[in-house]
Formats: C-alpha cells, structure tokens, sequence
C-alpha cells in the first residue's frame, strides 16, 4: 500500500511545524494514520460465503460438496480483496463510527506523544486519518483553558478538502498555518521558551 505522504512530503510538514512553533509556547505535533485495520469487517464476506449455499443448490442441486466449497472459499477470498480498497471499506463503516475511532485514536496519540506532560500545557495535536477522511485536532489546557472544537473548524474543513483533492501535504501545511495565528494569539511564546516535543510528524 502507497505510503499517505512522500519523504519530501514529511520533511515539508516537519518545517510548518517549525514555523507554525515560532511565536507561540504551543508544542505542535501532527500523526497521519495511514490506514486502520478493521477485523470486524471480516465478517460480511464471511456472512456472504455461509449464505452461498442455500442459492447455489437451489440451482444447482445436484453439484458435488468439492465445488460447493471451493465456491464458498472463492466468494470469501473476493469479498477479503475488496475488503483493501478504501472506498469499499468506507462504504461499509458509517461516517459516526470513523469519525467516533478517528477520535479515538487521536486521544490515545496526544498521550503517546507526550503532549499532555508540556510544562505549560500547550500540547496541540492535528491528527489525519485520510483513509476515514476526518481530522481531528487536540488541545491541552494551557493557560486559559483549551479551545472549544469549533475553533478548529476553519483549520480542518481546509485540510480535509485539500486531503479529497489528492493533496494532503498541501492541506497539514495551510492547517499548521492557520492553527499557528490562533496560537500566537492564544498561547505566546514567553522569555526562555524551548522545543519538548520532536517536530518530525508521525505515521502510524
């Protein structure tokens, strides 16, 4: 599977987050998620292969249990295949249930990362999930409480049009971008203030 980003890609995101540090005490870290597995998935192609039979000996009643099987089996292997394109796999996940894991996951990703342990929790996480096609954005306390999920809106809408138009890199960078005159605002950086988290982004 195509890596979501390219290594100039992640370089390029790795220096707007350098910019979108400088002036602000925000610890910024960005996590792509290139694909979720799903186990549960698995079960429609294999609900589809236990129903075979019933259809097929009513047409066929007098073919032999060899073929049966290996009809079965094929049915299962075609529905496993298409299983790897995203666009079935989206298809058969409501858009709540990859929004609600996509959240999920990025909760579990600012602890990972460290960036509820900044020394004025300024922690900011941008999380991507092409694949599910939602984006999330995490704030940590800081100094006067975090900024409510609307706030981010303009920030994510932007990245997750660009990530549809085939460019994700593009969207992080405006994202990092717009999320960096919030911050600014917000959270400037004060006398003494230093890097406590990699910039480098992350793919899971």
């Amino acid at each position: 599977m195509r890596p979501p980003l390219t290594e100039p890609e992640l370089a390029r995101i790795e220096a707007a987050i350098r910019d979108a540090e400088r002036g602000t005490s925000a610890e910024i870290v960005v996590v792509v998620a290139a694909a979720h597995h799903r186990p549960d998935l698995a079960l429609w192609p294999a609900l589809v292969a236990l129903a075979v039979p019933l259809p097929v000996l009513l047409a066929r009643p007098h073919i032999s249990a060899l073929w049966l099987y290996a009809i079965q089996l094929g049915v299962l292997a075609l529905g496993l295949l298409l299983l790897l394109v995203p666009a079935m796999r989206q298809a058969l996940t409501p858009e709540a249930a990859r929004r609600d894991r996509a959240r999920g996951l990025a909760r579990d990703q600012f602890v990972e990362r460290g960036l509820h342990r900044t020394a004025a929790r300024t922690g900011v996480l941008l999380f991507v999930s092409p694949g599910d096609r939602c984006a999330e954005i995490i704030s940590d306390a800081g100094v006067e409480g975090p900024l409510p999920d609307e706030a981010w809106r303009p920030c994510l809408d932007g990245l997750l049009a660009e990530a549809r138009a085939g460019r994700l890199a593009d969207g992080i960078v405006a994202a990092l971008g717009r999320m960096s005159e919030m911050l600014r605002e917000r959270l400037p950086a004060g006398p003494g203030d230093k890097n406590e988290v990699p910039n480098k982004p992350v793919v899971l």
